[in-house]
């Protein structure tokens, strides 16, 4: 299973850092920051450029399922639907990723 991750800390509001957790391997790494609008980091709780790197970030580096085209054409709904909701701790399993990837209309 791979779960990307975070936590807000109560006394820094400035961005934050999200790992990628491997369950098979143990492995558990920073998630790489594609700059496309934010280029002061990541966030989340809120619909803005930070979440939007984020959901962006997120779908590219797990690319399973979804090809380029399509992790730019629905970054924006990945973000409203998992990012922007998550208010303390952010936690997306591959699963709910899956089944999200899923849910896409066919073109």
């Amino acid at each position: 299973m791979i779960i990307y991750f975070a936590e807000k800390h109560p006394d820094f509001p400035g961005p934050v850092q999200v790992y990628v957790r491997d369950t098979e391997t143990r492995k558990i790494t920073p998630l790489k920051h594609i700059v496309r609008h934010s280029p002061d980091g990541f966030q989340f709780s809120y619909v803005g450029s930070g979440p939007a790197d984020l959901a962006l970030s997120i779908l590219t580096d797990y690319s399973r399922g979804i090809g380029k085209e399509e992790v730019v054409e629905h970054y924006q709904d990945f973000k409203e639907k998992f990012i922007a909701p998550a208010k303390k701790s952010l936690y997306i399993t591959n699963e709910q990723i899956d089944k999200w990837i899923s849910s896409l209309p066919e073109n």
